[in-house]
């Protein structure tokens, strides 16, 4: 402590985030003191550092900086503007810098009744996003509604969040427990999640605090309640079945036109085939099965070449879509192998055209997976699919899956090499009821609704709630 010339600074957050910011800190900043929530901490060193209650900063206030170091940092950042501390910094684990919040010169800030805020995280199928865009007229002029993207925090990015009565995400919720709000998801789970999965004790009682905070949580069907709940084990009561908002752009969208001009080439008959694996790790660093990037398809006797030249003579295009944290892959093995029919499709691309993933994807005449749940929504198309479980023994093991057997849930044909996959390509393009019994009966048992519209069975709950 008390290094000259050095700005003083206050880490609020004493746990695994908080640890790594003063690793990446403690050599640009005078840490004089850690801060928690959590009682049993104060008084307790971290890093040899003082942990402290939050109710001693109002008596530390203009002496030093306050850094949030906390996955729970937009709860905390409404708590510190509730004592009136209105200029704080988040640590950003990512870059390992501070980004820095002022809102000093709005002299009050307060919920307001009337206002939403939806957060969205990327564009590759965002519950959030779809919402927004399906909002009925009547509820632009009723409510202020704002979009916030988890990416592009803005000055405006914890103002919002904190003046705003409802929070609709679709992560975890990390928000206010003063505030009301919605669980949308990312998807039906195949894999297994919280207290299905190998998480830690401590990981999967977070998790259950936080899915407890829930006012809402929309559901696919009766089916979709009973798996989450089986991996957060919260009120079953606050399940609702509306189907899920993307959805309804999935269903409402199909123009190959605009998909050939998204990813700049000239419109064609060509037909569309997606690729879109999983993503292979979890947020607490766990990765799943064996598979690696051989090559584009994963397919250990692949040959990008030989499967180029395929789709050509077949009249054929591939669209590669990982998930945005693996996007780099796609981009790097097509740029080198220099191929004509094989494209990436990055969420940059989505970004800059104002779309989202499920606004594309119904140009695909077949996609091709191995354990993403993306299938579970592509199946309202019915539509081909092909699965490529290589690694499925292995990713069994490491993840799991919470429904079973794998070859039921997944209603399409199992490839594990080229000249199976390139066979059955052309069978499910040329047989349109190949399968076509398997994918209804999954539909059936995901999917109350096969309507487009889910948004606004959402809104409707939305409505009920602000009025109350």
């Amino acid at each position: 402590m008390g290094v000259i010339g050095m700005d003083k600074i206050i880490l609020f957050g004493a746990s695994s985030v908080g640890k790594t910011a003063y690793e990446k800190l403690r050599d640009k900043y005078d840490i004089i003191y850690f801060t928690d929530n959590d009682k049993q901490k104060w008084g307790s060193r971290l890093c040899n550092v003082e942990i402290i209650s939050p109710k001693i900063l109002l008596s530390l206030k203009g002496n030093s900086k306050i850094i949030i170091t906390s996955q729970y940092d937009a709860a905390i950042a409404s708590q510190l503007m509730e004592m009136g501390i209105k200029k704080f910094g988040v640590f950003n684990g990512d870059l390992n810098k501070i980004d820095y919040f002022d809102y000093s010169e709005i002299n009050n800030i307060n919920r307001k009744n009337n206002k939403i805020a939806l957060i969205m995280s990327n564009n590759s199928g965002s519950n959030t996003y779809a919402l927004y865009k399906m909002m009925p007229d009547e509820f632009k002029s009723k409510y202020e509604v704002v979009l916030i993207n988890e990416r592009n925090r803005n000055n405006n990015y914890y103002l919002d969040l904190f003046e705003s009565k409802l929070v609709v995400h679709t992560h975890s919720n990390f928000f206010s427990d003063t505030q009301l709000n919605i669980q949308l998801w990312h998807g039906f789970p195949l894999k297994t999640l919280s207290y299905m999965a190998n998480y830690s004790s401590d990981i999967k009682a977070k998790n259950n605090i936080q899915w407890d905070k829930s006012d809402l949580i929309v559901s696919y069907s009766q089916t979709y309640s009973t798996l989450m709940n089986a991996c957060f084990g919260i009120d079953g009561s606050k399940y609702v079945v509306t189907g899920v908002p993307r959805n309804d752009l999935l269903l409402k969208n199909n123009s190959k036109a605009e998909f050939f001009e998204l990813i700049g080439k000239k419109a064609s008959n060509k037909k569309i085939i997606f690729y879109m694996p999983t993503f292979r790790e979890t947020l607490y660093g766990q990765k799943n099965g064996i598979k690696e990037q051989f090559n584009i398809l994963d397919i250990k006797d692949f040959n990008n070449e030989k499967f180029d030249t395929y789709l050509g003579k077949q009249n054929l295009v591939l669209i590669i879509k990982f998930h945005p944290l693996h996007v780099d892959q796609a981009t790097d093995c097509i740029k080198n192998a220099r191929l004509k029919n094989i494209y990436a499709l990055e969420d940059t691309k989505l970004m800059e055209a104002n779309l989202d993933l499920y606004e594309v994807i119904n140009a695909a005449d077949l996609l091709i997976t191995d354990y993403s749940s993306i299938y579970f929504d592509y199946l309202l198309l019915d539509r081909p699919i092909i699965f490529t479980p290589l690694d499925l023994e292995e990713y069994e093991k490491d993840r799991g899956f919470l429904v079973e057997p794998y070859d039921f849930w997944a209603p399409g044909p199992k490839c594990y090499n080229l000249e199976q996959l390139t066979e059955e390509i052309t069978k499910c393009l040329n047989d349109d009821n190949y399968y076509k019994k398997e994918r209804e009966a999954i539909c059936n048992i995901v999917h109350h609704y096969k309507d487009a519209n889910s948004s606004k069975r959402v809104w409707k709950l939305i409505d009920e709630l602000m009025i109350c």
